[in-house]
């Protein structure tokens, strides 16, 4: 099993939308691809964010988010794309 990429559980699937909600200025997530490999982990999805915000601020959210998941998933790659 270890050999194969496998998708993350439908609980951290879970566990890791519940931490990008925790920045109360996410909108939604949508489009997360996620995967293990062996013990590496890797997600990526898009984020909704207000469309009047500033690039600097939708970039100090995406540091907070990357912050988060990297706590709740440590030495996870983490790419998140903004909309």
């Amino acid at each position: 099993n270890n050999l194969m990429d496998h998708e993350f559980s439908h609980e951290d699937k879970e566990k890791l939308i519940e931490t990008v909600f925790e920045n109360q200025l996410v909108k939604n997530i949508h489009d997360m691809k996620t995967r293990l490999a062996g013990s590496r982990l890797f997600a990526q999805f898009h984020v909704e964010l207000d469309g009047e915000m500033s690039l600097r601020d939708a970039h100090e959210v995406a540091d907070d988010i990357q912050i988060r998941v990297s706590g709740a998933f440590p030495n996870a790659e983490i790419i998140i794309h903004l909309d």
